[in-house]
């Protein structure tokens, strides 16, 4: 059975929900579980020494490959109260983790954030907003290259220079929606409406 958690991660592959991190007895955790819709049955999944470091309010989704499939997860917040900004994915047949390689501190890499969004595109990761302190969010767009890993920031609007983290741009009237374009759906808000 899985433990009562909040802040993980859930996603589904085949005839399975697995879910990873969070929050379990109030402490965060790296663990991942494995529900059975056939058996309708739950079991932790044993996922070998390397592995991220335990995190809530990362993201997490599927990425189909030639012959496999993963789960991506990205950021969140370690147990310093770090913001993360590293991604790592889990085989879906192996369960084996991989941390993917990139520059981190790259002008193009998201900053370190938690309850953010995060979708898939055409085959590559996409991630928007979250926050990157308690009340202050990101309206940021970037999108991950997985052939490559490489990261392309595709806009922002809130200011990244530490300075002046207070101070926002808009896109009153900027339209920056095509026919193609990916929506990302999902998150937390601290301000009431």
């Amino acid at each position: 059975m899985a433990p009562e958690c909040d802040e993980h991660t859930a996603i589904v592959h085949d005839d399975h929900m697995y879910i990873f991190g969070g929050f379990v007895n109030g402490d965060r955790t790296n663990d991942v579980y494995r529900f059975n819709f056939k058996a309708s049955e739950w079991c932790g999944v044993a996922t070998g020494d390397l592995k991220p470091c335990s995190r809530a309010g990362h993201s997490a989704v599927v990425v189909s490959g030639a012959n496999v499939e993963h789960m991506y997860i990205f950021g969140g917040k370690d147990n310093n109260d770090k913001m993360l900004n590293d991604m790592w994915r889990l085989n879906l047949s192996t369960h084996t983790w991989e941390k993917v390689n990139y520059d981190e501190t790259a002008a193009s890499t998201p900053r370190g954030r938690q309850g953010h969004s995060m979708s898939v595109y055409r085959n590559q990761v996409i991630v928007f907003g979250g926050l990157y302190e308690i009340t202050r969010e990101l309206n940021d767009f970037h999108i991950f290259n997985i052939e490559n890993n490489e990261w392309k920031r595709l806009f922002r609007t809130t200011n990244d220079d530490e300075s002046s983290m207070n101070k926002s741009d808009t896109l009153k009237n900027k339209k920056t929606k095509r026919d193609d374009s990916p929506d990302a759906i999902g998150g937390s808000h601290t301000k009431s409406l």
